[in-house]
């Protein structure tokens, strides 16, 4: 892992939750997850116009 890359901190069950998803959905949410730790957006990223 570079300098620049963040960690990933799973919470709670998080970690253990997602490998119970299908492995198709597993590497789309993990292709996703390495993008953001590279500093990129997710692939089907969609702003918020508002939050709350």
């Amino acid at each position: 892992m570079s300098k620049d890359e963040k960690d990933i901190v799973w919470l709670g069950d998080a970690l253990s939750v997602l490998q119970e998803f299908p492995k198709s959905v597993r590497i789309d949410l993990g292709s996703d997850l390495r993008r953001l730790q590279i500093g990129e957006m997710p692939k089907d990223f969609k702003p918020m116009k508002t939050v709350g």
